[in-house]
C-alpha cells in the first residue's frame, strides 16, 4: 500500500478499485462502496472510546491531523475507503475520507462557489501541497463583494474555465484571522489566492471583476501545464 497525493492519480485510482463510477455525464458512488460506508459507520459508532481513539491514532499517523479532528463519521468513511482500495494506505483514506464529506458539504452550502470545498486554516498547507495549482477564495458573512466574486468563480467552473486539475477551496476568514494573516498576508475579504503547489503566486483583494479572474487562472494553468 502506498500514499498518493496526485489528485488525478488518485481519482483513476480510486475508480479502478471501484469507490466512484461513471454513468453518463456523473460520477458517483459504486453501491458495493456505499454499502461498505454503511457498515463501517456502524462499527465505529458501537467502539468504545479508547478503541476509537487508537483506531483513529492509526489513521492519523504520517498525517497533518489531530486525533481531535476526526469523528467516529470520518472514521467509518476513511476505513470503507481503505478496506475499498487495496492500493490506498490509511493516511491516504483519511484524506479521501475528508475531501469526500467536505465536497458533500459544499454541495449544499449557497456561500461556496461551484465546485469549491470549505477548509480550515490548518487545511489550507495539506491542501495545497497536495495539488499542482489551486484557487483559494477568502470570504465572509454580509459582504456584497464577497458575493460577486463567489458568483463569477461559480460562473467560470461551470464555463469550463477552470480545469479538473486545478484545487479549488474555500475559507471563511473571521474563524481563521491571525493564521491567515501571519502565514498567508489575507487580512480582508473577499481575497483570492492563486497558488502553484505550495506557493502563492498572485492574488486578488476585493472584486477584480470575471474576466481579471479568467485571465488569472489562465495565467495559473499555463504555468503548470508547461
Amino acid at each position: 500500500m502506498s500514499t498518493s497525493t496526485d489528485p488525478e492519480e488518485l481519482y483513476e485510482l480510486l475508480r479502478e478499485e471501484g469507490l466512484f463510477e461513471e454513468s453518463a455525464e456523473n460520477l458517483r458512488f459504486t453501491d458495493a462502496f456505499r454499502q461498505a460506508r454503511d457498515e463501517c459507520r456502524e462499527r465505529v459508532a458501537d467502539l468504545d472510546d479508547e478503541t476509537f481513539r487508537e483506531q483513529v491514532e492509526g489513521y492519523v499517523d504520517g498525517t497533518d491531523f489531530d486525533v481531535e479532528e476526526i469523528d467516529r463519521r470520518t472514521l467509518g468513511d476513511a476505513i470503507a475507503v481503505w478496506e475499498t482500495c487495496d492500493s490506498l494506505d490509511q493516511a491516504t483514506s483519511v484524506h479521501v475520507a475528508l475531501s469526500l464529506e467536505r465536497t458533500e458539504t459544499a454541495d449544499g452550502d449557497p456561500n461556496l462557489p461551484a465546485g469549491f470545498v470549505a477548509l480550515s486554516g490548518e487545511e489550507i498547507a495539506p491542501f495545497t501541497q497536495s495539488q499542482p495549482a489551486s484557487v483559494l477564495y477568502f470570504w465572509r458573512k454580509d459582504c456584497e463583494p464577497c458575493a460577486a466574486v463567489r458568483e463569477d468563480l461559480s460562473a467560470l467552473r461551470h464555463d469550463g474555465a477552470i480545469p479538473e486539475s486545478v484545487g479549488l477551496g474555500a475559507v471563511y476568514g473571521p474563524d481563521n484571522v491571525e493564521l491567515l494573516r501571519e502565514e498567508y498576508e489575507v487580512g480582508a475579504a473577499p481575497t483570492v489566492l492563486f497558488f502553484s503547489g505550495s506557493t502563492v503566486e498572485s492574488r486578488f483583494v476585493g472584486n477584480p471583476g470575471i474576466d481579471a479572474l479568467r485571465q488569472e487562472i489562465a495565467l495559473l494553468v499555463e504555468d503548470i501545464e508547461t
